[in-house]
Order: C-alpha cells, then structure tokens, then sequence
C-alpha cells in the first residue's frame, strides 16, 4: 500500500527531505536540475588541497604575466607605489600605560628605537641584506612583489657575527617555488607543501630546496633540501613566511590575478590578433585587380587549335603581364603613374577595421583586473576623463581603504617579526638601554615593540579642500595632526621641528612667517566640481 501524498495549504504536494537532498532543491544554488547551474561541478576540497597542485602552475603564469604584460607590470608598481613605496617608516609607539612609565618620556625613548632600527635597515653597507646590496625598504618591495605576483613571500633570517657588522642579524629573502616536501613527495598528516606542522597545526619547520627547480646550473644542490625551524632553540626567529590569508586552515598563498589569467590570456590573443590584422592592412597598401578571366586570356592570346595545355597558356600570359610591369617600373613611392596591361587596374586598400568594439573589450577587461587587484579603474587606467571631484575622491578613498588592509596585513606577518628580532639584538648589545625606573625588555616585548608603519601618503584630489576639512577636524577634536600627518607619510613631531626650524632661521632673517593655518581658514570653501 502506497503512502499517501502529502499537499501544502495551497494543494502542492510536499517534497520529501531526501529529495531535496538529493536535487539540492531547498537552495536553487545547489540545484542539480537548474539549467544555470547542471553543468556547475564545483570542487569541495580543504585549504591546503585547494593550493596543493594549483598554486604552482598559477604562480609561475603570472610571473610570466608580470613579465610580458606591460598592464600587469604597470599595475603591479601602482599597487606597490601605494601599499609599500620608498619603504615603510617606522613609527614606534611604547605603550606608556602597559609599560607605567610617562608618556612623554615613552615619546623620547621611541625615537632612540627608532635611530637602533635605522642603523640596521638604512645602513650604507646594507648589513640588513645577507647578499650586503640592498637596503631594508628595498628587500620589503621584493618581499611585497613576490606577495603581489606569488600569492606569498618568504625570507630567512641569518645569523653572521663574522661580517664585521654592528648587527648580526640579516635578511636572506627565498623564492617561494622553493619551498617544497623534500625529494617532491606527496603530503603527509604533518608535512604539507614544504611546511612541518605540529599536532595543533602549527607551523615548525620549513623545508628549503637548496636552489630553484627551474634554475639552469649544473649542481647537485639543485636536488638538495635544507630544514629550517621557524624558532630556533633560543626562540629567535628564523623563517618569515608571509600571505594572505583568506580562508581557514590556509598553509599557503595564491597569486592575487589567478581570476583573471584566463581572460588576461584572452586579452593578449585579442590584442595579436587586432596589431596582426592592423599590419597587414598597413602593408597591403595597394594591389592589381585584372579584368580577363580564363577564357579571355585564351582568346587574347590566340591558342592554336592543336593548342597547349591550359597551363602553357596561363604561363605565356603571366611573362606578357610581368613583361609590361617589367619594363614600366610599377611603385607607389616615387608618385609614378604606371602603365599597366590592358584590362588591369591598381586598387588602394582602403579597408578598416572597428576598433571599438576592441576598446569596449579592454575596457570591460580593465575594469574587471581592477576589481581584482583592488583598485579602481580610472587609477589602473590612468583614464580620468569625465570624473567628477566627488568621484575621484570616492575612488581614492576606497583605495585607500584597500591599501591599508593590505599594508596592515604584510606588516603583521612580515615586517612585525624581523623588526622584533632587531630590537631584541638592540637590547642585547647595548644598543638600547631601559631608561631608569622603566621594566625590563625581557618579558615585556610587546609594550616595547608597539609601532605604527607610515607608507606613502593617500594624496589629494583637492588640496585647499581636505586642507579645509583637515583644519575643522583638528579644531573640533576629531583628528589629530598624528593622523593628519601620517595620512600623507609625514611623522607629526619631525614637521613640527622643521616647522620651528624654518621660523626661527625666517625671524633671524627678519621674515614675518606667515598665519598659514589662520589664512586658510579664511579661504571661504567651494562647492565647484574639480
């Protein structure tokens, strides 16, 4: 006997649980049966898998997109320019409450952290840099390439008492790609995509192949694996491994473009293809277009009826016309007007092509690239015509935003744990001392390293406009010129001396500085679109 059929109060038979997980009816998204979506087969894997046989193949077409594409490359240095600059400058920041001491105080000894880390980082002899040729600001742009392109970025810190340095520590950046299981094994529990994990998920150790896979030199190294603990047995640091982390569980980073390889992929073909047809029609400047078919040639030569073949004919024909040619010089240069056998015409290739539907397509193309990356299109296009003030400082804003994620990001994973390295050997060697009163370093590390990282400034679309705003904020208590300053990469207090210094030289020269600040204030605001 059949069970009956359940209805709803509208007299439709009610589906059962199992069908609807069968079908994945309940969320059309997960519908098997929809047209949109039947044919959607959508992997569900963890993170680690996810990356396990992806990353590499992706990693290595975007360096090669980085490498050819002049729109990749000139986004990758805007993005960098934004997020990185110079190089980061650091602004230490004690923590005066944690520490009990007076801020004030906390504010005076910040600067003598900040002199210790600019031995090290901006040092002439490079004694940040392991290879001694780069600077600290210049290894944090690679680091942060290698991040843009890779998905991921990854440095060794070395310890070298024998290089005559005030510093022992130094920065050996790695190429990813090195980063591997030993002898390329499968993943292991414990050991994913080169990385040693404990029980918690951890990770401990890092294993390093010793050259790069591809790299063309005939060494045994380049089948040699070096294990490397993330702490060493005295707790230092040894191994920075940086990335984005977007989902739970995620042991390794992808490259930011691998949206867009394919349709970047397609681009480039467009492109050849439009350039390829462009040429051609360029260089088919002009052509001869006859009036005789077969059979006029036939008559015009006069076969006998014993005749030859077809092709004796056509071949009597064809020296006749040439013969003409010949003799008569065709150019197009030298402005001759040639004679031409009879029945023959030159033609100008006056053919074109539609661009538009080309820069429609780039366009398009453009705007979903700078959605991916971050960034809006009139900043990756440089194509601002027809925007409007209020849009341009929409667009600016909301790349701001964007690059101060991504700075928070890489400073925390990256910047943050070699700088603590640095003033930990600071403090070891003297170089830093406790002021008097004030607890120890040892055990109080994080009060101590509290910092702000200064980048680039965000610009104006407006000067007089933000100045404006800047003023009424720092007047009714919502800013401060801390953040003012920072917000355009200034340090407050630097400005402030150089401010004094500048006024004090004016008066001594007898020069009445101007009220700038009373001045602008007087400058009644506009409302006019820029």
């Amino acid at each position: 006997m059949s069970r009956p059929q359940l209805m709803d109060q509208y007299g439709r038979p009610l589906r059962s649980s199992a069908s609807l997980l069968v079908s994945g009816g309940a969320y059309q998204a997960a519908s098997r049966n929809r047209q949109q979506t039947v044919g959607w087969s959508a992997s569900a894997v963890s993170s680690a898998s996810e990356t396990y046989a992806n990353r590499q193949p992706i990693a290595a077409r975007a360096r090669d997109l980085i490498r050819n594409s002049g729109i990749a490359t000139g986004a990758m240095r805007k993005v960098r320019a934004q997020t990185i600059g110079p190089g980061l400058r650091l602004r230490a920041k004690p923590d005066a409450t944690r520490l009990g001491v007076d801020p004030t105080e906390a504010l005076t000894f910040s600067r003598k952290i900040e002199g210790a880390w600019s031995d090290w980082a901006d040092d002439h002899r490079h004694q940040c840099d392991l290879a001694r040729t780069r600077t600290f600001g210049q290894l944090s742009r690679i680091m942060w390439s290698d991040r843009f392109t890779t998905g991921e970025n990854l440095a060794v810190l070395r310890w070298k008492e024998d290089r005559g340095t005030d510093y022992a520590t130094c920065v050996q950046l790695v190429d990813p790609e090195r980063l591997s299981n030993p002898g390329g094994k499968m993943d292991e529990d414990l050991l994913r995509q080169g990385i040693g994990l404990s029980p918690d998920g951890e990770p401990i150790e890092y294993h390093i192949r010793d050259r790069h896979p591809s790299d063309y030199v005939s060494s045994s190294h380049q089948w040699q694996w070096t294990r490397m603990p993330r702490y060493a047995e005295d707790g230092r640091r040894v191994v920075v491994h940086g990335f984005p982390e977007d989902r739970s569980e995620q042991l390794r980073g992808v490259s930011p473009l691998a949206p867009i390889l394919t349709a970047f992929r397609d681009l480039s073909r467009f492109t050849e293809a439009e350039i390829g047809a462009a040429i051609i029609n360029a260089t088919m400047a002009a052509f001869v277009k006859s009036g005789f078919d077969p059979l006029a040639v036939i008559e015009a030569i006069g076969a006998d009826e014993g005749g030859s073949g077809l092709a004796d004919i056509g071949k009597g024909w064809h020296e006749t016309r040439m013969g003409i040619y010949g003799e008569e010089g065709l150019s197009l240069h030298d402005n001759r007007i040639a004679t031409l056998a009879p029945g023959d015409e030159v033609q100008m290739n006056n053919t074109t092509r539609q661009v538009g539907s080309f820069s429609d397509f780039k366009k398009a193309f453009l705007q979903d690239f700078a959605a991916a990356i971050g960034i809006p299109y009139m900043v990756l296009s440089e194509d601002w015509e027809g925007v409007s003030y209020s849009a341009a400082r929409a667009a600016l804003a909301e790349t701001w935003r964007i690059v101060t994620e991504d700075r928070a990001d890489f400073v925390a994973d990256s910047i943050l744990p070699i700088y603590a390295e640095i003033v930990t050997e600071a403090f070891w060697r003297g170089y830093l001392v406790e002021p008097d009163g004030w607890p120890s370093f040892e055990g109080n590390e994080a009060a101590y390293l509290k910092a702000d990282w200064t980048g680039p400034g965000r610009g104006y679309v407006d000067p007089l406009k933000e100045a404006q705003a800047n003023l009424l904020n720092m007047r009714i208590g919502a800013t401060t010129l801390d953040k003012v300053c920072a917000d355009q990469g200034l340090d407050w207090e630097s400005t402030l001396v150089q401010l004094a210094t500048e006024k004090q030289r004016m008066e001594e020269l007898g020069i009445a500085p101007a009220e700038l600040a009373e001045a602008l204030a007087a400058i009644p605001p506009t409302d006019k679109e820029g």
